[in-house]
């Protein structure tokens, strides 16, 4: 059995996947979703490249697609639905205590006043991703860590 992981790079995601792997589940793809507009994570803010590094770090492949903010939902059921063939039989999903998110996962397979998270190590990396420099920048009346330079 093949899953995909959801993964925003943030603390959710890299624990339901952690333990979907100690359960048993084989992952086949970390699948990300950024923003055509600013090559970032929606909702997170996260450069496509630090996840694409975070692949890395744990050794899956990763699932990249730029998605546009009207067209979210159904370019994720397509993204996610081209998959289906290479024998991927489920989505592991952090976050879904959150309606929106549950809805979203249930129907496929602008969060607010959350303090989002990007995960450097732990268990489930084989290397530390290392922040050397960074800043603070606001976006449509969020605030974000800019992350700008890392090995």
């Amino acid at each position: 059995m093949s899953y995909i992981a959801s993964w925003s790079g943030g603390k959710d995601s890299c624990f339901a996947c952690y333990q979907a792997i100690l359960a048993g589940y084989k992952i086949s793809y970390l699948a990300n979703f950024v923003s055509v507009e600013y090559k970032r994570v929606r909702f997170h803010g996260t450069e496509a490249k630090l996840i694409q590094l975070q692949a890395e770090a744990t050794g899956i492949p990763l699932f990249q697609k730029e998605t546009t903010g009207e067209g979210f939902e159904q370019e994720v059921k397509a993204a996610i639905g081209n998959l289906i063939p290479e024998g991927i039989e489920g989505v592991i999903c952090g976050d879904i205590y959150l309606e929106e998110n549950r809805a979203l996962m249930e129907r496929i397979c602008g969060e607010n006043g959350e303090y989002h998270t990007f995960v450097t190590c732990g268990p489930l990396f084989k290397k530390k991703i290392k922040i050397t420099s960074s800043r603070t920048i606001k976006r449509d009346h969020f605030w974000f860590l800019d992350i700008l330079e890392y090995s």
